[in-house]
């Protein structure tokens, strides 16, 4: 069994360095990671996808996001050859134990075409005001929104596409279920409250 994990990037540094290298530790070696790029223009991202894809083997392509991310992900899913796709941003990072547990997962049911994964949301500045505003519920581990389910890992068919240009969406599975609402069979997304704020406004524009 071959996993694409699929990325899409645009000038994040830090976390995209510490993604790809966790994925190349933790992957199986006929795995692939696959990078579609949204032409960034920050120097410190485009060495990072310099110095990973050159040193390792990675699928690697540029494409302007036109605000359509469903698009986006749709030309990223045509790139990816595995029999599953696991989709992740360039700021999210997964469990080692959803790493570790993933094929076994996957080969122990194999009717199921898509995964909900929990996700573990923290914004580093927030204030009960910032909650208020959004609506947000926060835990007394401070993640905020939990087990917040994202389908990101599906069967590589065809007919599983991604819809509409932001808030997207997965189409065309059958057979779906959520993976435990548990810290190790979840993947990070932290973020701050101003990269928050920068998204929000983004998403508006759309």
């Amino acid at each position: 069994m071959k996993i694409s994990y699929s990325i899409l990037t645009h000038n994040e540094d830090k976390s995209l360095q510490k993604l790809l290298e966790f994925l190349v530790k933790h992957k199986d070696e006929e795995d692939e990671i696959v990078i579609l790029d949204d032409y960034s223009d920050n120097p410190k991202t485009i060495e990072i996808l310099d110095v990973m894809t050159s040193m390792h083997e990675m699928t690697f392509e540029q494409r302007h996001l036109l605000k359509d991310y469903g698009g986006q992900k749709n030309y990223l899913k045509n790139m990816c050859t595995g029999d599953y796709i696991f989709n992740l941003d360039a700021d999210e990072l997964p469990h080692k134990q959803l790493m570790k547990n993933i094929k076994p997962i996957l080969e122990s049911n194999p009717t199921i075409d898509l995964y909900w994964v929990p996700r573990v949301n923290t914004v580093d500045g927030i204030t009960q005001e910032h909650i208020d505003k959004w609506g947000w519920q926060v835990n007394e581990k401070g993640w905020i929104n939990f087990p917040d389910y994202q389908g990101r890992i599906w069967r590589n068919r065809p007919n599983i596409l991604w819809k509409n240009k932001v808030h997207e969406v997965l189409i065309g599975y059958q057979e779906h279920t959520f993976l435990p609402a548990e810290e190790q069979y979840s993947f990070y997304h932290p973020k701050t409250i101003d990269r928050q704020e920068k998204q929000n406004k983004f998403y508006n524009t759309i």
